[in-house]
């Protein structure tokens, strides 16, 4: 009796379960695929790592698309495009940092 209830349910709860992974898929997969991307970067890149932790979250999503943009290159091929946005944000977000302001004021 169980097991005609169990068997009975079973396309019912695989619908449930497809639907709740194809759902929430994506967001769990980006979070791991952030994480993963940021941790290679820390470990082969460490310099530009910490360039990046000082970039504005917007600026650090325009990093990460830039590395999800070059998916095809492999290796430093890839992180050599992302370490070049590093360096081109960094030095945008400094251009616009009061900081870099007043001193073109006072030069």
């Amino acid at each position: 009796m169980i097991k005609r209830i169990a068997k009975s349910l079973l396309p019912y709860l695989t619908v449930a379960f497809l639907t709740i992974s194809l759902g929430c898929g994506p967001a769990f997969a980006g979070t791991d695929e952030l994480r993963d991307f940021e941790a290679a970067l820390k470990e082969n890149f460490p310099g530009s790592y910490m360039l990046y932790a000082s970039l504005s979250g917007d600026s650090q999503q325009r990093v990460y698309k830039e590395y999800k943009k070059n998916s095809a290159d492999l290796g430093i091929g890839r992180f050599s495009k992302v370490i070049a946005k590093i360096l081109e944000l960094v030095i945008e977000e400094g251009a616009a940092s009061p900081m870099h302001t007043e001193a073109a004021k006072h030069s």
